[in-house]
């Protein structure tokens, strides 16, 4: 009887998840920063992080003022984002992100959706 009790409420809960994540996160979108102009990527990336293994790689870059890093999702179907305080990716499981650093300082990012996801860009 217990098993029959959890079998129906599974179906349930499993499709409410599925409508939830669905409705939160796009499939397969790729994405661009607001910066560059226009929302096109640009030419060429200073650094490059991958989002796979439910980490950032590397965690940190290093880059100089008027660079653009590029984040390139590798860990689908695990959806991600990456999020700054000013500004952030949608949460996706696949696509690209750039953002170009116009001010020097350093960044931290982390995904929202993944507590131990953080990130680092250091803007000389």
């Amino acid at each position: 009887m217990h098993s029959r009790a959890l079998n129906r409420w599974r179906l349930p809960l499993v499709l409410a998840g599925l409508a939830l994540a669905a409705a939160c996160t796009p499939i397969n979108v790729p994405v661009s920063s607001a910066s560059p102009p226009g929302g096109r990527p640009p030419s060429g990336a200073a650094a490059t992080v991958l989002l796979e293994k439910v980490s950032f790689d590397p965690s940190t870059v290093t880059i100089n003022v008027g660079q653009t890093v590029k984040w390139v999702w590798k860990d689908a179907p695990i959806p991600h984002n990456v999020t700054f305080s000013d500004f952030h990716s949608a949460t996706v499981t696949n696509g690209t992100y750039f953002h170009t650093f116009n001010q020097p300082g350093t960044y931290a990012y982390s995904c929202t959706l993944h507590r131990q996801m953080v990130g680092t860009v250091i803007v000389k």
